[in-house]
């Protein structure tokens, strides 16, 4: 029979683990500020009134647990604000401070004489205290106060070594919780892979940082050996990571998240394992550059106007996917991270059911603040209207006929050759004066008619898909 604390334990995650380890016959103080039903009935030992950013009210809590060596610590307490630029709260910061980082802390210290040679301290942290995974900000003070919790972590690992005390940094994954407003995987799934973790803990892992489902996660943006990553899908495993270029690897992983995401509930742990794996192979393949252009091809995708390698037919079926919503190239940028790719490949989902593409697609991932990848719509079905350009009209000038609504209206795909030709002529000096003449048409189409707004955009999307795929990417990089 162990004996085992436990913070934040009158709901969610903290409640969950208190029923599981009192279930298994395990002694449990159960510390909280205020206690629930759920937590009276369990069986604790229940310690309320007990605040993990006071000093007083901590030293209560050891004080129930005497002189009784305790075997196991969970710092589980937790607070979640959500914070953006435009609405800062410095106060609910500092109190987010308080509460994530440094009250483990301060159990940690108040509690370490109680704890003995192959004792573990557990603190339940989150993904978002790692640099990695941000990509979409806000939430500073989760985000900085996880991240510090977590260098408090493996300060406590080093410094409670000697004494044989372990430390382990876990997170639970998206739970369904009060904190996340009911959204993700059950608490009871998550518990279950938390207290396997736990039960199963080596010397070795002190200090490390694990996922709920018994992955690694990282700490913060570095090299990433692929190589030890298990095999999952199909060619998703270490021969894939060894024998692909990193472009052709990015969109195998960035297709896998999309098939997970199809088959498993959001926050389920296959589905973030899959958006995860595909973020740090998306940074591997934009490499040192902003952004990396990939356009949409038949049953191909390609950089630039190089085929990208598909060794089991992965790519094929996405740039089907693709031509299906009505993409015809993808501009993706360093910064894109597992969450923006969870919400990317969850649209893909709901657009392919709802029989939604191309600008309808672009529309709804704007609205889902998916910033750092970005679509060109497609060609969609062309117009019986268009013609090839007069040969006596300005390049430049003609692209402004794709806001006009004549009848005779010029095709954009004849617009693309002749601006191609008359770049070869200058040797490419024009693509400046192109890239400015494309962002007067676009600011230009929020000005005309509403009747006609969504038709030109149309057009304009048109005109850019049918560019080549290097002057597609220099004109969506600025």
């Amino acid at each position: 029979m162990a004996h085992i604390v436990i913070t934040g334990s009158n709901r969610g995650i903290g409640l969950e683990l208190t029923r599981r380890y009192i279930d298994r016959g395990d002694t449990v103080w159960a510390a909280c500020r205020r206690s629930s039903s759920e937590l009276d009935a369990s069986g604790a030992q229940v310690v309320a009134g007990i605040d993990v950013t006071d000093a007083d009210s901590v030293a209560k809590l050891v004080a129930a647990v005497g002189d009784q060596e305790i075997d196991l610590l969970i710092n589980n307490a937790g607070l979640l604000s959500r914070e953006t630029i435009d609405d800062l709260d410095l106060d609910s910061i500092r109190q987010q401070f308080e509460i994530n980082s440094l009250g483990p802390l301060r159990v940690t210290a108040a509690l370490a004489d109680r704890m003995k040679k192959g004792s573990l301290v557990a603190i339940i942290t989150s993904l978002m205290g790692s640099m990695t995974d941000n990509g979409s900000g806000g939430r500073y003070g989760y985000r900085m106060s996880k991240a510090a919790v977590n260098a408090a972590g493996v300060s406590l690992s080093h410094d409670l070594k000697p004494r044989g005390i372990g430390v382990l940094l876990l997170h639970p994954g998206m739970v369904a919780t009060e904190m996340t407003g009911g959204r993700g995987i059950p608490v009871s799934d998550s518990v279950e892979g938390l207290m396997g973790i736990l039960d199963n803990y080596d010397s070795a892992q002190t200090g490390r940082f694990f996922h709920a489902d018994g992955r690694e996660l990282p700490w913060s943006p570095r090299p990433f050996d692929f190589a030890r990553r298990r095999p999952d899908l199909p060619g998703m495993g270490p021969k894939t990571a060894t024998s692909l270029d990193p472009a052709s690897l990015g969109l195998q992983r960035l297709y896998a998240a999309y098939q997970k995401a199809s088959i498993y509930a959001s926050g389920h742990p296959a589905s973030v394992e899959a958006a995860l794996q595909c973020a740090l192979a998306m940074q591997e393949a934009v490499g040192g550059e902003d952004s990396l252009f990939i356009s949409v091809g038949r049953d191909r995708l390609y950089q630039e106007d190089r085929p990208l390698q598909d060794d089991d037919g992965a790519l094929a079926a996405f740039a089907t996917l693709l031509r299906d919503l009505g993409v015809s190239g993808l501009c993706i940028d360093r910064e894109l991270a597992a969450e923006e790719i969870t919400r990317l490949v969850v649209t893909f989902g709901r657009a392919r059911r709802e029989g939604l593409r191309g600008d309808a697609l672009v529309s709804m991932l704007e609205n889902v603040e998916v910033r750092h990848l970005r679509l060109v719509a497609g060609p969609i079905d062309r117009e019986t209207s268009d013609l090839p350009l007069d040969d006596e009209e300005d390049v430049w000038d003609s692209l402004e006929s794709m806001l006009e609504e004549a009848p005779t209206e010029t095709a954009p795909e004849a617009l693309a050759e002749q601006v191609e030709q008359e770049l070869a002529k200058n040797e490419g000096t024009g693509v400046g004066k192109l890239r400015d003449k494309v962002q007067d048409v676009a600011r230009e189409i929020h000005d005309i008619e509403e009747t006609l707004r969504d038709r030109a955009r149309k057009r304009l999307g048109r005109f850019v898909s049918a560019l080549n795929p290097k002057l597609r990417q220099d004109l969506l990089r600025f």
